[in-house]
């Protein structure tokens, strides 16, 4: 289905995927072929090389949409694949790198002429992971306020085995140290079954994806850590948390007893107690912390790959 939405630039020698369904928009965002890309490369193991003259051509975007200075444009003109100038979007850039370490993992394993080269792939990388670490976050409020940078983590995690970047990774624990500070504790004063959320207090029910998201951050930042022989008791005891709130939102046919018999929801996650919208990514965020979360406390094995 995704390799079904490819948009072909043969003159750039690149692809992107877009949805193009009804009226076609006229920009495509980074992280609309960045977040599929990662999805192809993650799941290669288990369908082989069969995708992967698209990934090459994917991955050409991506190194065609790094800018100078190491970031990259957040969006394309869809009718001429050329750069669209304008502001960052939020989680496209992390996702970009994560692809991007990738798809050097897969040049360095298996290098093809499908694929772009192992070196091209490794200094785009290089010069992601330097612009993130130092230029991207340069001002006062570095440490006391962040956005949302969750995929930079997964990046700096899934690097570990082939691109390790001291300050990029410095960047990820820095960002889910100033985060914790958002997620609920004893000391908030909310309800016991908020413990464990990200939010505001009591005055704003929490959502699940940003509390999940914080989960993954988190799994992804204790794996740094490990690698360099560290643990903290207070991040396992915080992922215990978070993973607690994460399972107590889940839907079950306990606390879905009045939920519609034509609507098969036991499972997976609503926005939040107070939204009962159910979307893919907020089941998918939510099971993805469970996942590395509970491996990083021991509570799950461990994947082949790590």
């Amino acid at each position: 289905m995704l390799a079904g939405l490819r948009k072909d630039y043969p003159q750039a020698g690149y692809s992107v995927l877009s949805y193009q369904e009804g009226r076609p928009p006229v920009l495509g965002d980074l992280g609309s072929t960045a977040l599929p890309l990662i999805a192809f490369l993650t799941c290669r193991d288990r369908t082989g090389p069969q995708h992967d003259e698209l990934i090459g051509a994917l991955g050409r975007y991506l190194l065609a949409m790094q800018r100078q200075g190491g970031g990259f444009h957040a969006r394309v003109t869809l009718a001429t694949g050329e750069a669209h100038v304008g502001p960052d979007l939020l989680y496209a850039a992390g996702q970009a790198v994560y692809a991007l370490v990738l798809l050097e993992q897969l040049t360095a394993s298996a290098p093809s002429e499908l694929l772009p080269p192992h070196a091209e792939v490794q200094a785009a990388v290089q010069r992601a992971m330097d612009y993130f670490a130092d230029d991207y976050w340069a001002h006062g409020l570095y440490g006391f306020f962040f956005l949302e940078e969750n995929w930079h983590c997964l990046a700096a995690r899934a690097a570990l085995g082939v691109h390790r970047h001291p300050g990029y990774e410095r960047f990820c624990l820095d960002y889910v140290d100033f985060k914790r500070r958002l997620i609920m504790d004893e000391s908030s004063g909310v309800a016991p079954e908020l413990i464990g959320s990200y939010g505001f207090g009591n005055v704003l029910v929490p959502h699940n994806t940003p509390s999940a998201g914080f989960g993954e951050a988190l799994a992804a930042a204790m794996a740094v850590r490990a690698a360099d022989g560290q643990q903290r008791p207070e991040d396992a005891e915080l992922m215990t948390k978070v993973l607690t709130f994460l399972i107590e939102q889940q839907w079950s046919a306990a606390n879905c007893f009045a939920c519609s018999r034509e609507q098969k929801v036991a499972g997976g996650w609503s926005e939040s107690v107070g939204s009962l919208d159910v979307r893919i990514d907020y089941t998918q965020h939510a099971w993805s912390a469970l996942g590395h979360g509970g491996r990083e406390l021991g509570l799950l094995p461990r994947s082949q790959g790590g």
